[in-house]
This record gives structure tokens, C-alpha cells and sequence, in this order.
């Protein structure tokens, strides 16, 4: 995949092709994880290390995951396990 711009008024951003695979498959209206799917392993720990900055782990998790390499789903699911754990943990 290619690096995708986005123009910014007068500033052209370049966002990581994984990026913008994340981004089409968060939209609300209209969810799309084609490009997702289509993502090297590379792109994949590349854009888990970014999920996990920006604090997008868990609704990436959300996501329909069958078409998700192995790894990457039981990444996600023990995300979401250490989640629920924290959070019940937290409750008095």
C-alpha cells in the first residue's frame, strides 16, 4: 500500500497505509476493514504500536477480527481480557 495524503489546508499529511486501513474501519456510518485485511505482518505491528499510542486498541478490538491474521486476533482478545480485568479491579 502506498502512504496516503491528506490535505490539510495548506499542509499535505502523510498518513501510514495502515493508518488509514484503521481509519476506514472505525467510520461510524459505514465500516470498511477490506484494507485491514490486506495488511502485511509488518503493517500489522506497525499499526498495533500505533493503536496502542493513540489509545485505539480497544475499539480496533471491536472490530470484525475473522479475516485478521492469528496473531493479531489473540493480541486483541488478551487486550481485551487484561481491559476487563483492570476495570474490575477498579470497581469497589
Amino acid at each position: 500500500m502506498n502512504i496516503s495524503t491528506l490535505e490539510s489546508g495548506r499542509t499535505a499529511l502523510r498518513i501510514q497505509p495502515e493508518v488509514t486501513a484503521l481509519l476506514r474501519a472505525l467510520q461510524l456510518g459505514k465500516p470498511d476493514t477490506t484494507f485491514l485485511e490486506k495488511l502485511s505482518e509488518k503493517e500489522w505491528t506497525s499499526l498495533l504500536e500505533f493503536c496502542n499510542i493513540a489509545h485505539l486498541t480497544l475499539p480496533l478490538a471491536q472490530l470484525p477480527m475473522k479475516k485478521f491474521p492469528y496473531w493479531v486476533v489473540e493480541r486483541l482478545r488478551t487486550n481485551l481480557a487484561d481491559n476487563a480485568l483492570v476495570i474490575t479491579q477498579k470497581r469497589p
